[in-house]
């Protein structure tokens, strides 16, 4: 829900960027135009892209003290999430059923094999909201680059 008032926030907001962009370019052709004529440049815009607020995320990792909202899903009764240090995810999976521990284990090492891949990309800057497919195809790439560097072994394997 505050992302909704977050994306309506935003989209106010770049409409005025827009009309005080279109404002402060003008000025500064203008006066581009002037320096020009006494062999100045002094020209200036404003970026194209108005800063926006950030959304809130729905998952990643931490690496750092943050603030987040948890629990906030619509089913988060029946379906809880789960914040847990990778490490503590182990102790978790021990005391699940049998094909739930297997599932959890494969989860667990695929969050593992994305964190140290993760570590050598630095940080990365998401502006978009990402679904599961995007993420996927977003690692399969980033698992190819990794083999060119790697003579021919994924970060995964």
């Amino acid at each position: 829900m505050l992302n909704v008032i977050i994306d309506a926030l935003n989209t106010v907001w770049s409409a005025f960027y827009g009309v005080a962009k279109s404002i402060v370019d003008g000025i500064g052709d203008f006066v581009s135009i002037i320096g020009d004529m006494f062999g100045q440049s002094r020209g200036f815009s404003m970026p194209e892209e108005p800063p926006g607020i950030r959304r809130f995320a729905s998952g990643g990792l931490v690496k750092a003290p943050t603030l987040a909202i948890v629990g906030d899903n619509e089913n988060a009764y029946n379906d809880p999430e789960v914040i847990s240090p990778l490490s503590k995810l182990q102790s978790m999976i021990n005391t699940a059923s049998p094909l739930d521990t297997e599932v959890l284990q494969q989860i667990l090492t695929y969050l593992k094999l994305i964190y140290e891949e993760c570590k050598n990309i630095g940080d990365i800057t998401v502006t978009e909201e990402m679904d599961g497919e995007r993420f996927f195809k977003w690692l399969i790439r980033r698992n190819n680059k990794y083999k060119n560097s790697h003579n021919g072994k994924g970060a995964f394997a």
